[in-house]
């Protein structure tokens, strides 16, 4: 905990504590400056421990107490609310920590503090939180930033039929607040219209002036333009979203529009654009929050992973992924959690591991969601259905047949892009089953609607369907000229696995079209593609032997620590381990670097 001249005055009633401070300093006494001004300081972590264990032992709780809140006063009175809040909370008047946090808590929900709010909301009294609406608002924001949809649904009631909740006393901002939860939880029902609806009101309704709310909506609306397969909406949404959120330095908002900007780029076709977006989220949200774990981040490493598995990238896409679900988990967000396995398992369990990913499936399946349930089992079937036709895996086609014969739609939207997905899916299960005819009798009618709305990569995954559909039919021209669209759309953004996962029928079509075919482009990306077919599943090319995922280096990063700004500053030589571990550096590389031994390293981590 830091401190300075004027906040022990206050707390001790001395006048004498700037002399006393130089004193202690000039002693060693493991006092350490946080700025060059000398104006804050804080004690080694061990001494600091030995003097609070020594408060404890000689001073009565209340007295304790007194000291804690007048720290508070000081802070409070200094605009250090959240140091203020914390003093409030550790001396036992919850009331006035409660009064700070309805100011300043969906402030922290758009600067990505979530893991902050949470602690002092789980610190308040549960009466506390019900009596006031907005507590109980930002309790449900959490619980809907964790995805967990059936928690959210109490807390919204609980807003609503708060004692101080009536339609009269609700200001406008909080009803845009409710109106836009609500929209998350339609959508968590599978009501995807409705929350468009819902949100487009929230946006004619709410002052323009509000950016963090209207940020926050328009992060929903693209993302549910997205689920409908609007992708233009969708980017225009998020575009719209980051730019509010920059207005105030919201920064998290601004890194979660961008960390979906990347979503919809996938969808778009968009491969290398969206590895852009991603590395921009989670570098510049390194240097915002110096290191410190961030929800944007779980969603950016979770694209990453899905995209490198699709340029045939193994080894970063698992690494990535990975990140996203240990970020998922650290910042008890289940939807960054979800996606994380929507990609991990599928390569998990093609590449043999059947028990890591099972175990993932069932945990992915948990998710009590209208809309992310049905995904996770298409994603599942679509596993089954490269198992099929790229291992001949004939118990994967089987799972992928019952799957077929006891599917019941979900309850969702059905112009949804799931919707299109499952059809999709369908008509691939009939290719393997030797059913071609249906195959493209199932797909013709999704083709121009993918291609209408510019959703390129379902056009992508249609176009590959159909080209061995028409193959197996015995027309290779029309096999070659679906092809040939298809090699022309993939080859500019690096996509293998496209082809690698259909099997060894598509091997055989690319390799007929390469002898044919004069197209320089086509015959160059034609033979990368099919050296990808000879490498096992889980095997890395060398290039990508060779790189990591990129993380701001230490010398491409401000590293100056804001030092005013943060409860817990970062000295230079802590500053220095941080980076040196984003860098992605073993313990033992750790100890070389900084000339410690690896103890040492692993006490400090």
């Amino acid at each position: 905990e830091r401190f300075n001249t004027d906040l022990c005055n206050a707390v001790t009633g001395r006048n004498d504590s700037q002399a006393l401070l130089e004193k202690i300093e000039q002693a060693n006494l493991f006092l350490i400056p946080l700025d060059d001004e000398r104006k804050w300081y804080r004690y080694h972590h061990l001494f600091r421990d030995l003097l609070q264990q020594r408060l404890h032992s000689q001073v009565d709780t209340t007295a304790i107490n007194e000291l804690h809140q007048s720290a508070a006063h000081y802070l409070q009175a200094q605009g250090l609310i959240d140091e203020a809040i914390r003093h409030y909370l550790a001396g036992a008047a919850p009331d006035q920590a409660a009064t700070l946090i309805e100011q300043v808590g969906f402030e922290r929900i758009g600067q990505g503090y979530l893991v902050r709010l949470r602690h002092w909301m789980d610190l308040l009294p549960l009466e506390i939180v019900r009596t006031r609406p907005w507590l109980a608002l930002y309790r449900a924001w959490l619980l809907n930033l964790s995805g967990q949809p059936a928690a959210l649904a109490q807390w919204l009631q609980e807003t609503e039929l708060s004692p101080q909740s009536a339609p009269t006393d609700l200001g406008e901002d909080m009803q845009a607040q409710i109106m836009t939860l609500h929209a998350y939880q339609m959508r968590h029902q599978g009501q995807i219209g409705l929350a468009i609806v819902t949100l487009r009101q929230v946006l004619q309704q709410e002052t323009a002036g509000n950016y963090l709310t209207r940020s926050t909506a328009h992060i929903n609306l693209g993302y549910n333009y997205w689920l409908t397969g609007q992708l233009t909406l969708a980017e225009q949404a998020l575009q719209m979203a980051q730019s509010e959120a920059q207005t105030i330095q919201a920064v998290h908002a601004a890194l979660m529009a961008k960390s979906t900007q990347a979503i919809v780029a996938v969808a778009q076709g968009h491969l290398r654009r969206a590895v852009q977006l991603c590395k921009e989220t989670i570098q510049e949200g390194l240097v915002y929050t110096g290191g410190q774990p961030f929800a944007s981040a779980g969603y950016a490493y979770a694209v990453l992973g899905n995209v490198w598995y699709e340029q045939n990238q193994w080894a970063k896409a698992e690494s990535a992924l990975h990140q996203a679900l240990e970020l998922g988990e650290l910042v008890v967000d289940g939807t960054i959690i979800r996606r994380a396995i929507f990609g991990l398992a599928p390569l998990k369990q093609i590449a043999g591991d059947a028990v890591a990913a099972q175990t993932l499936w069932q945990r992915a399946f948990a998710a009590d969601d209208t809309v992310e349930e049905p995904y996770v089992r298409l994603q599942q079937v679509r596993t089954w259905l490269v198992q099929a036709g790229l291992q001949g895996d004939q118990a994967a086609l089987i799972q992928a047949g019952q799957w077929a014969a006891t599917d019941s739609p979900p309850q969702i939207d059905q112009h949804t892009y799931i919707a299109a997905y499952t059809q999709m899916l369908y008509g691939w299960l009939d290719l393997l089953q030797g059913q071609a005819d249906r195959t493209l009798k199932r797909l013709t009618p999704l083709l121009e609607a993918a291609r209408t709305a510019g959703h390129t990569q379902h056009l992508i995954q249609l176009l590959a369907i159909r080209s061995l559909a028409h193959a197996a039919m015995g027309d290779t021209d029309l096999a070659h000229a679906q092809l040939h669209q298809l090699l022309h759309l993939t080859a500019p953004e690096g996509y293998i696995r496209i082809y690698v996962d259909m099997g060894e029928p598509m091997y055989d079509l690319l390799e007929s079209l390469r002898m044919s075919s004069t197209d320089l482009l086509l015959a160059d990306h034609g033979k990368q593609l099919l050296a990808a077919f000879a490498q096992p599943a889980g095997a890395q090319s060398g290039a990508e032997a060779a790189s990591h995922i990129d993380s701001p280096s230490p010398t491409n990063v401000n590293r100056k620590s804001q030092i005013v700004n943060l409860i817990e500053p970062l000295s230079e030589r802590e500053l220095e381990i941080l980076y040196l571990v984003a860098g992605g550096l073993s313990n033992s590389q750790l100890a070389e670097t900084l000339i410690v031994t690896v103890g040492t390293v692993k006490k400090h981590l």
